[in-house]
């Protein structure tokens, strides 16, 4: 018993013991916040792809063509509401996520809005 407390009292060890049982927790809170900040990455680049779509749907040109180019590389799907003076665009762009095998990857959407005054159309005279 002697020869156990001998090793149990010097706490040789202790250290390789306490990174083993941190290092997970570490990569884990990596891999939230990498999580997040392409969440966060996906809002701002989706609201520019509605504003974008909306400049081009108030001159009558193709939004959608316009919501694709401004968010190039993520899934965009994007929605014309015509009303009145006004046009509304409204974009889902899907969050791109971390792949983890072992778990059913999530499906995030987020959906951003613009409203833009039409332009008037030129006459010819």
């Amino acid at each position: 018993m002697k020869k156990w407390y001998k090793h149990i009292k010097t706490e040789r060890g202790s250290q390789v013991v306490e990174f083993i049982g941190t290092f997970p927790l570490i990569i884990i809170s990596a891999l939230v916040a990498w999580q997040i900040l392409m969440a966060g990455y996906t809002m701002i680049i989706g609201e520019a792809a509605a504003r974008d779509a909306a400049r081009v749907a108030s001159v009558g040109g193709d939004y959608e063509v316009a919501a694709q180019n401004s968010a190039s590389g993520l899934y965009v799907s994007s929605q014309l509401s015509d009303e009145g003076d006004y046009v509304e665009v409204s974009v889902k762009t899907k969050v791109p996520t971390i792949k983890i095998p072992i778990w059913e990857n999530p499906n995030f959407e987020i959906e951003s809005s613009a409203i833009m005054p039409k332009e008037p159309e030129d006459e010819e005279d």
